[in-house]
This record gives C-alpha cells, sequence and structure tokens, in this order.
C-alpha cells in the first residue's frame, strides 16, 4: 500500500458488479465536480466500464479503471487512459459522504504510481478537471495549462492540468 494512504482504503479493479456503486459516487458530486448537464456522459462512461469488466470484444487495452473500498463499500472510483506517451486521469472521484478523509489523495497516488508501471513510455500524466479540484491537483505538482469557460455541462470550466510522469532508472 501507499505510504499515507489510509490503512482502511483497498484498490481493486473494476467490476460489473461495481455499476450501481460507481453511479452512486459519481452522482454524489453532481454540483461542484461535476456539471449537472454531465449526467448522459456519467451513464455513458458506466456502460463502457461494465462492457470493458465483461470482456467487450473491442475493449480498450490502454485503459484500467479501479474502485477504492473501505469495509466492502465502494468509496472511490478513477482510472488511467493511455494516448502515446500521455496517461490521461479519467473520471476520478470519491463518493461526497466519504470526503475529507484522504480518499481522493490515495486515489491520485494510486493511479499516478501505477501509470508508469503499466505503460513504461508514459511521460505525462493530465486532468481535464473542474475549477473546485484545480487545487487539489496543484498540490501533487500539476500544472494549470488552460482554461475552457462552461465546458463541462454549459456549467463548469474546464481546467486543463499537466504533471511530468517520473520514472526510476
Amino acid at each position: 500500500m501507499d505510504q499515507g494512504t489510509p490503512t482502511e482504503l483497498r484498490f481493486r479493479l473494476y467490476e460489473a458488479g461495481d455499476l450501481e456503486a460507481c453511479r452512486s459516487v459519481l452522482l454524489s458530486n453532481v454540483g461542484p465536480f461535476f456539471a449537472e448537464g454531465e449526467r448522459e456522459e456519467i451513464e455513458d462512461v458506466l456502460r463502457r466500464l461494465t462492457e470493458f469488466a465483461a470482456g467487450a470484444p473491442d475493449r480498450d487495452e490502454d485503459s484500467v479503471w479501479w474502485v477504492g473500498e473501505v469495509e466492502g463499500r465502494v468509496v472511490a472510483m478513477g482510472g488511467l487512459e493511455r494516448e502515446g506517451e500521455t496517461v490521461w486521469l479519467c473520471w476520478g472521484t470519491v463518493h461526497r459522504d466519504a470526503q475529507g478523509r484522504g480518499y481522493g489523495s490515495a486515489l491520485l497516488r494510486h493511479r499516478l504510481d501505477e501509470a508508469p508501471r503499466l505503460w513504461p513510455d508514459a511521460r505525462t500524466a493530465l486532468s481535464w478537471t473542474a475549477p473546485a479540484t484545480e487545487g487539489f491537483y496543484a498540490r501533487f505538482g500539476f500544472v494549470t495549462k488552460e482554461r475552457r469557460p462552461a465546458y463541462w455541462g454549459g456549467e463548469l470550466d474546464l481546467v486543463v492540468m499537466e504533471l511530468p510522469l517520473t520514472h526510476a532508472p
């Protein structure tokens, strides 16, 4: 387990049976973290995740998703998708009633630790996020590269943040 990870939080790969728990995690964050207008996209992400977990023949080998559990309850979820030397942080979030316990930091560290292990040629991590999480990512060294007003669901600004990935020799 990563140093600093809350001891009760355990990560595992997303499974098809996680659909409803992940829907609850995502929808609990509509407001400051996800726009109301993103509900359809949230449902599409969940559908694609379930197809992936079920072994869909067209699944993307450059994509991996985890859930974080505490005492058997899914409280966090997030993924990585690779495109060339870039790793995208995807839909990382913690259920609203479980926030403030270090789970979001643990989820981010987990994904950043896994990226170079999965894809040794990856050089950069990108996060397309909302203003409410810009400070969170900045604490981990991400730098804001771009802003687009009212991008998410026509409501929330897009903040594009970047972090160089370091690799052990």
